[in-house]
């Protein structure tokens, strides 16, 4: 087999002759060689790199399930470095997966791009778990676990003679972009973070530092953000939202006990629709200023979606001043949720922001009536820019569910935990003890 998988970005094949010199110039740097192995030491000649890419190359054909693939850019054809899927030293049979990359295409994605490619392929091939093993310095590899939804472990001294940090996944069949974190998905309850519009599952920085050590933590960029494939026009036709809907119930269907749903704007209406649908699948929900749809709001604007399109386009156009226009946005956010905010708009559906149609169709009257899990709002009391306004408080009042609470925090607006996290994660804490 010459080629393995493709991603956007990447052509994932096996090893040919001519890739030698390239391999030698990955191997030969210390600031990669020192990763890898019990004993790591650059690479010494151009003679050792057309050995090894003889040897992966027949190892790939002979041992077809197993992987030490080239990855190779589409746009200019260069090797962009290594992709490995393999059965641990040391090992029961479990498999890893490992990326050695050129220093010319780091911080260009197209490592994570392609592990998530190996891990996918791996889990269509019939493995039920893949682990990664990283030296405890190496951090950008375990930032790189991290955005895959690599559960983290804790270190062992079990494979490859060293102390090591090892990461964990397990599958969920969806071509949506998952992340794990916080702890094992077996040793504690589960949260699922459903984002909001223009931001990604990368968004929750201070709500994973903040719960990761108490709770599993699943977030996926929504379709049509982040990593996430992109809308097809049958979607955007059947309404953005509703397949939000069902692509969040694919998800939850495969996590076993049902989750707590955390959900803000966009999301939080996603997480009250599935709450509806599916109570099986739900055990609560934590809705941070929701924006469900209206009883008399039409399911289309095409100004709102060209407004929403404006800030983006301006984050995409900001390249390196990014942080310094997020700032100037939202002076009061910390640094890290105005970087993953900021490029989560570089990452947007453009397309679909353009057709200004995004919410669920159900309108929120009928969702709170006919609500039967436990539900906490949280909004805020900015005059303007909140989307539960005094007018939807008093409407979910009158409708009179039990399982539902609405808590307005003062200072607030509609990024609630971004502009008061204590108070919001104080009135969140106290409500998830009793539910």
């Amino acid at each position: 087999m010459e080629v393995f998988y493709e991603t956007d970005r990447c052509i994932v094949r096996n090893w040919r002759p001519g890739d030698a010199e390239r391999v030698f110039d990955i191997y030969r740097r210390w600031e990669v060689s020192k990763w890898l192995g019990p004993d790591p030491k650059p690479m010494e000649s151009l003679e050792a790199a057309e050995r090894l890419v003889q040897r992966w190359g027949e190892l790939n054909t002979t041992q077809p399930e197993t992987g030490r693939w080239a990855v190779e850019r589409k746009d200019d054809g260069v090797v962009a470095g290594t992709i490995i899927l393999l059965p641990l030293p040391d090992g029961d049979g479990e498999f890893e997966v490992g990326w050695h990359f050129h220093p010319d295409a780091w911080g260009e994605g197209l490592a994570s791009e392609s592990a998530r490619g190996a891990i996918e392929w791996g889990f269509a091939h019939g493995l039920d778990e893949i682990l990664a093993v990283v030296r405890p310095g190496n951090g950008a590899s375990i930032a790189l676990c991290n955005r895959l939804g690599m559960t983290p472990m804790g270190r062992t001294t079990r494979y490859y003679q060293a102390e090591l940090e090892l990461f964990r996944i397990t599958p969920v069949r969806t071509d949506l972009a998952v992340r794990r974190s916080g702890r094992p998905h077996n040793e504690a309850p589960t949260l699922v973070f459903l984002h909001g519009l223009t931001d990604s599952g990368s968004g929750w920085p201070g709500a994973v530092e903040h719960w990761g050590s108490d709770y599993a933590i699943v977030s996926f960029d929504a379709r049509g953000h982040g990593e996430s494939p992109r809308f097809t026009r049958e979607q955007l036709d059947a309404h953005p939202g509703d397949v939000m809907v069902a692509d969040a119930i694919a998800v939850l269907e495969q996590l076993g006990e049902p989750p707590v749903l955390v959900g803000h704007s966009l999301g939080g209406a996603v997480a009250l629709t599935v709450a509806v649908q599916r109570p099986d699948l739900v055990r609560a929900i934590v809705l941070e200023d929701p924006a469900p749809l209206g009883p008399d709001e039409q399911q289309q604007d095409p100004v709102r979606g060209k407004d929403f399109l404006a800030g983006v386009l301006e984050s995409i156009a900001a390249g390196d001043s990014l942080m310094d226009l997020r700032r100037g946005l939202h002076p009061d956010w910390a640094d890290d949720e105005l970087l993953v905010s900021g490029r989560a708009e570089q990452q947007m559906d453009t397309d679909y922001l353009d057709r200004g149609e995004f919410k669920p169709s159900t309108p929120w009257p009928e969702l709170f009536q006919e609500l039967l899990v436990p539900a906490l709002v949280v909004t805020g009391d900015a005059a303007e820019g909140i989307c539960v306004d005094h007018e939807m408080e008093d409407g979910i009042a009158a409708i009179g569910n039990p399982n539902v609470s609405v808590v307005r925090l003062a200072g607030a607006g509609h990024c609630v935990r971004r502009e008061q996290p204590d108070k919001f994660y104080a009135v969140v804490d106290e409500w998830l003890v009793r539910h």
